[in-house]
Protein backbone atom coordinates (compact mmCIF):
# COMPACT_ATOMS: atom_id res chain seq x y z
CA UNK A 1 0.00 0.00 0.00
CA UNK A 2 2.72 2.34 1.32
CA UNK A 3 4.21 2.02 -2.65
CA UNK A 4 1.23 3.00 -4.69
CA UNK A 5 0.73 6.16 -2.05
CA UNK A 6 4.23 7.05 -3.64
CA UNK A 7 3.02 6.12 -6.85
CA UNK A 8 0.41 8.11 -6.71
CA UNK A 9 2.81 11.33 -5.33
CA UNK A 10 4.81 10.97 -8.00
CA UNK A 11 1.95 10.99 -10.53
CA UNK A 12 0.21 13.92 -8.77
CA UNK A 13 3.50 16.08 -8.79
CA UNK A 14 4.47 15.05 -12.34
CA UNK A 15 1.22 16.36 -13.49
CA UNK A 16 1.76 19.34 -11.79
CA UNK A 17 4.76 19.97 -13.40
CA UNK A 18 3.20 18.94 -16.85
CA UNK A 19 0.15 21.10 -16.68
CA UNK A 20 2.29 24.72 -17.90
CA UNK A 21 3.79 22.67 -20.77
CA UNK A 22 0.05 21.80 -21.84
CA UNK A 23 -1.68 24.91 -21.61
CA UNK A 24 1.77 26.63 -23.79
CA UNK A 25 0.97 23.56 -26.32
CA UNK A 26 -3.05 23.75 -26.25
CA UNK A 27 -3.43 26.82 -25.44
CA UNK A 28 -3.11 31.02 -27.53
CA UNK A 29 -0.21 32.77 -27.00
CA UNK A 30 -1.60 34.18 -23.41
CA UNK A 31 -0.74 30.73 -22.24
CA UNK A 32 2.56 31.66 -21.32
CA UNK A 33 1.40 34.76 -19.26
CA UNK A 34 -0.75 32.02 -17.83
CA UNK A 35 1.98 29.83 -16.97
CA UNK A 36 4.12 32.07 -15.22
CA UNK A 37 1.31 32.96 -13.04
CA UNK A 38 0.86 29.18 -12.50
CA UNK A 39 4.53 28.85 -11.25
CA UNK A 40 4.90 31.68 -9.21
CA UNK A 41 1.78 30.60 -7.55
CA UNK A 42 3.11 26.94 -7.25
CA UNK A 43 5.81 27.77 -5.32
CA UNK A 44 4.27 30.59 -3.62
CA UNK A 45 0.60 28.54 -2.22
CA UNK A 46 2.69 26.41 -0.14
CA UNK A 47 4.54 29.20 2.04
CA UNK A 48 1.35 31.34 2.51
CA UNK A 49 -0.84 27.98 3.28
CA UNK A 50 2.09 27.43 6.03
CA UNK A 51 2.06 30.67 7.27
CA UNK A 52 -1.47 31.02 7.36
CA UNK A 53 -1.83 27.91 9.37
CA UNK A 54 0.50 28.78 11.75
CA UNK A 55 -0.99 32.38 12.28
CA UNK A 56 -4.66 30.50 12.57
CA UNK A 57 -3.22 28.11 15.01
CA UNK A 58 -1.69 30.28 17.17
CA UNK A 59 -4.80 32.16 17.38
CA UNK A 60 -6.59 29.06 18.00
CA UNK A 61 -5.03 28.29 20.64
CA UNK A 62 -5.41 31.74 22.47
CA UNK A 63 -8.02 30.42 25.40
CA UNK A 64 -9.96 33.95 24.58
CA UNK A 65 -12.65 34.53 22.55
CA UNK A 66 -10.66 36.74 20.53
CA UNK A 67 -8.44 33.78 18.85
CA UNK A 68 -11.80 32.68 17.67
CA UNK A 69 -13.20 35.66 16.34
CA UNK A 70 -9.53 36.19 14.79
CA UNK A 71 -10.00 33.17 12.90
CA UNK A 72 -13.40 34.00 11.41
CA UNK A 73 -12.74 37.56 10.44
CA UNK A 74 -9.42 36.33 8.37
CA UNK A 75 -11.59 33.21 6.93
CA UNK A 76 -14.80 35.99 6.24
CA UNK A 77 -11.93 37.86 4.72
CA UNK A 78 -10.42 35.57 2.45
CA UNK A 79 -13.63 34.57 0.84
CA UNK A 80 -14.54 38.33 0.41
CA UNK A 81 -11.84 39.35 -1.18
CA UNK A 82 -11.47 36.25 -3.37
CA UNK A 83 -15.14 36.60 -4.17
CA UNK A 84 -14.25 40.03 -5.10
CA UNK A 85 -11.33 39.38 -7.25
CA UNK A 86 -13.49 36.60 -9.41
CA UNK A 87 -16.02 39.36 -10.25
CA UNK A 88 -13.85 41.73 -10.99
CA UNK A 89 -12.42 39.63 -13.54
CA UNK A 90 -15.46 38.36 -14.85
CA UNK A 91 -17.20 41.70 -15.14
CA UNK A 92 -14.55 44.39 -15.10
CA UNK A 93 -11.34 43.16 -16.53
CA UNK A 94 -10.29 44.66 -20.11
CA UNK A 95 -10.73 41.34 -22.76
Amino acid sequence: MRALGKLGALLFLAAIALTPVVIVVLGSRLGGIFVAGYVTGVITVPMVAFGAIRAIYALIESTEIEGLVGVLVYGFLVILISVAAAFWAIFFSAH
